[in-house]
């Protein structure tokens, strides 16, 4: 199976996602999009489920999203997020594809309520392939 996601860095338990290991994850962590915004389709992830799996470690604060597809990388405060971020995995039963922003898209439900600049540059991530936990 392929890995959509690998998360890496400041945890006890990285982790390579595939689209199976996605689907086994207890469905009160996975999220209908369209039910966060009716012209959103898909599945995600809460990311919170994901680092419980992982458990990063107490000097772990930030997360760097990284999508190698494009060469895109951001850095974010993981207090942020934790609660707020998602992670975008499939649509119409199938792996989330390229053009849809595959092979995982990571977003930020709500927020414009935050209040904080450092979200809205990284609120909705395409290609997003990696997270790794930094200090």
């Amino acid at each position: 199976m392929n890995t959509l996601l690998k998360i890496t860095g400041q945890v006890a338990h990285p982790l390579e996602l595939t689209f199976e290991s996605f689907r086994q994850i207890a469905p009160d962590q996975q999220v209908d999009m369209s039910e966060i915004d009716e012209r959103r389709r898909g599945r995600a992830v809460k990311l919170g489920a994901l680092l419980d799996q992982s458990q990063p470690s107490a000097e772990a604060k930030q997360l760097k999203l990284i999508g190698s597809a494009d060469g895109y990388e951001s850095v974010i405060s993981l207090a942020l997020v934790r609660e707020r971020g998602l992670v975008i995995y499939e649509i119409d039963g199938a792996p989330l594809p390229k053009s849809a922003g595959g092979p995982t898209r990571f977003f930020i439900r709500d927020h414009s309520a935050c209040n904080v600049t450092e979200l809205d540059a990284c609120a909705n991530v395409k290609f997003l392939d990696c997270i790794e936990l930094i200090q």
